[in-house]
């Protein structure tokens, strides 16, 4: 009888060189980064310096997209209002590397809006576009081996499980290998699940691991 292997966390489908690394955001358009503590810093004011608002970095720009197997995909809000973003994703999923990581997670931030890094971010489940991006891969034809992560950041371990495990089972995800979920409580504190193996899926029997995630999140992304 085959086993199925419940994977640990940081254990991934595909080996994630820092150089095949792609962080995105969707801000009046796609912004790229090469991992996501590249996006924002603090800009002080001309008129008055003790002032601070944030800003977008510079762009990383120096990279093909048929090189990147770890796709740091943040979902905001409205970043679906328009096709760009979708259809990025499309690309992705299917050309280059054989084996991929898509990497999912909320950001404060909403499409044209810059919001401050400190506030809490809103739950990835109450997050519209949330929904949206599991309509979305559950109608995609994916040509390659994707490892889907998705990342909550919030302190309600237990209700943030059940509402993803519940979104889940309503979509067709079998064009998807592997299903990770990871709960990111403070920078010393985690949980993850495996959600979907090569061989079964775990949506009503699944095991929580928790562990320390040893994070230096100075802002919420």
């Amino acid at each position: 009888m085959t086993q199925s292997k419940i994977f640990e966390p940081k254990q991934r489908i595909a080996k994630c060189d820092p150089d095949a690394r792609l962080c995105t955001i969707y801000f009046d358009k796609i912004k790229y980064y090469q991992n996501c503590d590249d996006m924002f810093h603090y800009k002080s004011l001309d008129e008055n310096p003790q002032k601070k608002f944030l800003t977008f970095n510079d762009e990383y720009i120096n990279f093909d997209l048929k090189d990147i197997n770890f796709l740091d995909f943040k979902l905001t809000e409205g970043c679906f209002d328009k096709n760009e973003y979708e259809d990025f994703l499309w690309k992705y999923l299917n050309f280059g590397m054989k084996k991929k990581v898509l990497h999912v997670s909320q950001s404060n931030q909403k499409n044209g809006e810059m919001r401050d890094t400190g506030r809490r971010r809103t739950k990835i489940f109450d997050l519209r576009d949330y929904h949206v991006f599991f309509n979305i891969i559950s109608n995609c034809d994916i040509n390659n081996d994707v490892h889907l992560e998705i990342f909550d950041v919030t302190t309600d371990k237990i209700e943030s499980i059940n509402q993803n495990v519940n979104l889940m089972k309503k979509f067709d995800l079998s064009n998807i290998c592997v299903i990770d979920f990871y709960i990111i409580s403070s920078n010393n504190a985690a949980s993850y699940v495996n959600l979907k193996s090569y061989e079964k899926t775990f949506f009503n029997n699944f095991e929580i691991i928790d562990y320390n995630p040893y994070a230096d999140r100075k802002g919420l992304i």
